[in-house]
C-alpha cells in the first residue's frame, strides 16, 4: 500500500512538472512588443526566464530594484534634467520651424514682387 502511495505521489509530481514548466515565461522567445504586456499581466508568483535564469516575478522585481535603486534626490535630479532637455528640444524644433517658415515667406514675397512688377 505504501509503495502505491509513493508511486501515485511521484506520478503526481511528474504530471505537475510539465504543467508548471509550461507556465514559465521565456523572455527570449517573446516578441519585443509582447514582453512588457506579458510580464505586467503575469501574477507575482509567475516564473520568468531571462538569459537562462529562472525566478518569480517578485524575485526579478526585487533584483532589478536593488540594481536600479534611486534615492529621491537622484530621481528628482534625473527628472529635472529630462524636463530641461525636453524643453530645450521643443524650443530648438520651434526655432527651426520658425526659420523655415520665415525663409519660405521671404521666397514667396520675392516671387510676389516679381509677378506684381510685370
Amino acid at each position: 500500500m505504501r509503495k502505491i502511495r509513493i508511486a501515485l505521489f511521484a506520478t503526481g509530481l511528474v504530471a505537475a512538472g510539465p504543467l508548471h514548466a509550461a507556465g514559465v515565461i521565456a523572455v527570449e522567445k517573446l516578441a519585443r512588443d509582447k514582453v512588457a504586456q506579458t510580464i505586467q499581466a503575469a501574477p507575482d508568483n509567475a516564473v520568468i526566464e531571462i538569459n537562462g535564469q529562472t525566478k518569480t516575478k517578485a524575485q526579478w522585481r526585487t533584483y532589478f530594484q536593488s540594481i536600479f535603486k534611486l534615492d529621491s534626490t537622484t530621481a528628482k535630479t534625473v527628472d529635472d534634467k529630462a524636463k530641461a532637455k525636453s524643453a530645450a528640444d521643443a524650443k530648438a524644433l520651434q526655432d527651426a520651424q520658425d526659420a523655415a517658415i520665415a525663409q519660405q515667406n521671404a521666397q514667396t514675397e520675392k516671387e510676389f514682387e516679381v509677378l506684381s512688377s510685370q
